[in-house]
């Protein structure tokens, strides 16, 4: 029997070192902010408040650098947890802390164990005062009773890291759960709140790591569970030189070597949707990237399900680029809105 060797890809990383860190921050705050995304996407506030704590005046000096993924433009997922995890330990370790005896300690023994406890302190401090997006988020809020059928409809709003791909993803969906006695369900109601169970959780953290289409015919699989809409939105990837660009932008980065383009792609798959379209430049739809046989399946269970899909792509970018970014996606025939910063 031949072996087959077993390749693993390692993620391709860049990383910024001081002055450049404080730049990239400031950039890519700025197109979030550019991006005016609705309530379908990762709180932007929250994703600018986490990046802010790169940089070294916010951070007391304690870090100073930072990893890139190349495949995003955004930072690793090991910084992502490092801010959040910092601001965890705050959370347990600066109650306790007295501020005045740490600068007191500092001033009579300007040590570097006592100026990383000071600045430590301060980082602490600084972190517990700002709301940062988390890794994994769920939010259950209910939109009606049908007392007479047993069924709870429910909105379900996770907001997560996507290990996979690597960014930030919130999904929205719109779930009806039906249960003839009330009991032993996924979500219980109680009154007006709503309480899931760990194995919804943890259904929910499984499907939703792909397409909303994807995440939407699995959770529709499960039982006395039908879900009517699922849209998934996320911030990122960002593009500019020295990162993974798509295939076709290469002579925009040639032309402009300084620019900067951060995308907000949506899809969703939902029994409200009258037909299929795709308004996304980058990606296909995904019926397009099966093999027949399962394209075939795919499309019966779209039949049966009622459902069908949307995909668009929001971009904000430099003003360097903004004339012949509009010019190429005029060319590709991509109907998407591009602000400039």
């Amino acid at each position: 029997m031949d072996k087959t060797e077993l390749k693993i890809r390692k993620t391709p990383t860049h990383t910024l070192k001081g002055e450049q860190v404080d730049i990239y921050v400031d950039i890519l705050t700025r197109l979030v902010q550019g991006g005016r995304v609705n309530k379908f996407f990762p709180d932007p506030e929250g994703f600018c408040n986490l990046i802010s704590f790169y940089k070294t005046s916010n951070n007391c000096g304690l870090y100073d650098e930072l990893q890139i993924n190349r495949d995003t433009g955004l930072p690793m997922e090991k910084e992502i947890s490092r801010v959040i995890t910092d601001q965890q330990v705050a959370a347990k370790n600066i109650p306790r802390e007295k501020e005045a005896e740490l600068i007191k300690r500092y001033q009579q023994s300007p040590s570097d164990v006592n100026k990383r406890r000071l600045d430590t302190f301060f980082y602490g401090k600084a972190l517990l005062s700002k709301a940062l997006l988390k890794t994994f988020n769920l939010e259950l809020k209910l939109r009606s009773l049908d007392t007479d059928k047993y069924i709870a409809y429910f909105n379900a709003v996770l907001e997560r890291f996507d290990l996979a791909e690597g960014l930030f993803a919130r999904y929205t969906m719109v779930v009806g759960q039906e249960d003839t006695h009330w009991t032993s369900a996924q979500v219980e109601v109680v009154g007006d709140d709503l309480k899931y169970t760990q194995n919804f959780r943890n259904i929910l953290a499984k499907y939703t790591s792909n397409e909303a289409e994807f995440a939407f015919i699995l959770l529709n699989d499960l039982e006395k569970v039908t879900v009517e809409e699922v849209v998934r939105c996320r911030i990122g990837p960002l593009y500019f030189r020295g990162v993974n660009i798509p295939e076709g932008m290469e002579e925009l980065f040639d032309k402009h070597p300084s620019a900067f383009i951060l995308s907000f792609p949506t899809d969703k798959a939902s029994t409200y949707i009258k037909e299929d379209k795709n308004n996304d430049p980058l990606v296909k739809m995904y019926r397009d990237c099966l093999d027949p046989s399962a394209r075939h399946l795919r499309d019966q269970k779209a039949e049966m399900m009622g459902y069908k899909v949307f995909k668009e792509r929001k971009f904000v970018c430099t003003r360097d680029v903004l004339s012949d970014f509009r010019a190429l996606l005029k060319k590709m025939g991509a109907r998407c809105v591009v602000n400039g910063i």
